[in-house]
């Protein structure tokens, strides 16, 4: 994938995820605190990874990431469907970065 389109996937989904999160919230359903969550645990990842270079803990914080997206989007789905569609793509990006973290942790595993 060319460096210069992460950024902007990354800025569409950071301003897609809140106006899907949005569209529920006036419902009064039970995805809320699945959005609370993930708020929390979407900045964690690239610091973990780029910062701190804790491939592990970033591989276990992502994967918690993507549990809490899955969980969000099954929350969602009785109560808005388009809120829970809209959070697909958001799905497939965070499963691509773990699939890249994951296999950047294999590769540099010490050897045994």
């Amino acid at each position: 994938m060319p460096s210069w389109i992460s950024p902007h996937i990354v800025s569409l989904l950071h301003f897609v995820a809140p106006v899907a999160a949005a569209a529920g919230f006036g419902g009064q359903w039970g995805a809320g605190p699945w959005y609370a969550e993930l708020s929390k645990r979407d900045w964690a990842p690239p610091n973990l990874f780029f910062g701190r270079h804790e491939i592990a803990f970033s591989l276990v914080d992502i994967l918690a990431l993507l549990v809490t997206i899955a969980a969000f989007v099954i929350a969602a789905w009785p109560a808005n469907q388009s809120a829970s569609l809209l959070f697909i793509p958001y799905l497939l990006w965070v499963s691509y970065a773990s699939a890249l973290n994951a296999s950047i942790w294999i590769r540099n595993a010490p050897a045994v």
